[in-house]
């Protein structure tokens, strides 16, 4: 995820949070399982992706997010 921060520095911002730190966070967004990728505009969750990913399928899933 640091390398996905760097590539779209200024562009998006990539916040990465312990769900069993922060259980209120898991239950907002249903998370079941991580590791997990949502991608939010405005606040509101507008795709989601889970796995780990290689950087290039991480690239593709922010590409087509954000055109969502």
């Amino acid at each position: 995820m640091d390398e996905v921060a760097r590539i779209w520095k200024g562009f998006l911002k990539v916040i990465k949070i312990n769900v069993l730190n922060n259980p209120e966070i898991a239950q907002m967004f249903q998370i079941k399982g991580v590791p997990i990728l949502i991608f939010l505009k405005d606040g509101m969750a507008v795709s989601t992706i889970a796995g780990a990913l290689p950087i290039d399928q991480l690239n593709a899933f922010i590409e087509r997010s954000v055109k969502a």
